[in-house]
Formats: C-alpha cells, structure tokens, sequence
C-alpha cells in the first residue's frame, strides 16, 4: 500500500480512517470491530461496492439525447447568443472603420515587409482565408455540427 506524506495530522488521521473503512469493508469485519473514525467509510466502501438499484433502460441515451435535441434553449442562451452576435458585429464594424481609414498604411508596411507575398497569394489566399472565415462562423452560430441531424425512434 503506498501510503501518502501529509503536512496535516488531521488530513493523515482522515485518510487513515477511510483506509480502515475500505479494509473492514473488504474484510466484512462486523461493525462492532470498526472504530468509529472508520465505521462511515465501511459503511461507504460497502454501498459503493454494490451494484446500483436501479438500471437504465437500453434507449436511455436515444431518449436524453432526443430530449436535448428538443429542448427550448431558454432565455439565457438566447440573450448570450444576441450578445455574441453583437460582439461580432461591433468588432466587423471597428475592423471595417480601422480597414477604410488606415487600411492603405497598413497594406503599404506589410508589402514592404513581405515583398514576395503578393506572388504566392495570387488570389488563393484571400479565398483560404473566406472559407475558414465561413467555416467558423456556421460553426459559431448554429450552422455547424453541433446538432444531430436526425435521432430515429
């Protein structure tokens, strides 16, 4: 057993006792031979040993995932989602003042410091950039595959 190196008295005397209750739990020592410290534990160790009351029923994933796929998102979701949606456009709004009005400086500095971009772009690099771009916003705001697309009965 590898017994771990406590700072705390009290957190080693603890872990001692749950160790007792496992053990007295994997013995099935009678309660009267367990002190008391340990006796919660045995009893924990015994009801965790066993198998659970109750078994789902084999569509229970089928029904959960059903119930998710149906369920009103609510209020909160909504708000959160026009929020997000708000962000995005203010942001598209700063980017496309900030494009327009400094734009040329900007575009000048980086052809000065990347002078052979121009050649290797010639155009896919603009569209590598719109599809990602696309992509991630579907994917954002509900267009993407996050929702099943169909749950059979």
């Amino acid at each position: 057993m590898n017994t771990p190196s406590f700072s705390d008295p009290r957190r080693e005397r603890e872990w001692q006792a749950q160790e007792r209750g496992r053990l007295a739990a994997a013995w099935k020592l009678p309660a009267g031979e367990v002190d008391s410290e340990a006796q919660v534990y045995r009893l924990m160790a015994e009801v965790l040993s066993q198998p659970p009351v109750t078994v789902l029923p084999p569509d229970f994933a089928r029904r959960v995932a059903q119930r998710a796929a149906m369920a009103d998102p609510g209020p909160e979701s909504r708000l959160e989602r026009g929020g997000l949606w708000l962000s995005v456009l203010v942001l598209a709004g700063v980017a496309l003042f900030f494009g327009l009005t400094e734009g040329g400086q900007w575009l000048d500095q980086a052809q000065r410091a990347f002078p052979s971009a121009g050649r290797m772009a010639n155009g896919w690099g603009l569209l590598f950039v719109v599809c990602v771009g696309v992509t991630t916003l579907t994917s954002l705001f509900g267009g993407g595959g996050n929702r099943p697309i169909a749950i059979r009965q």
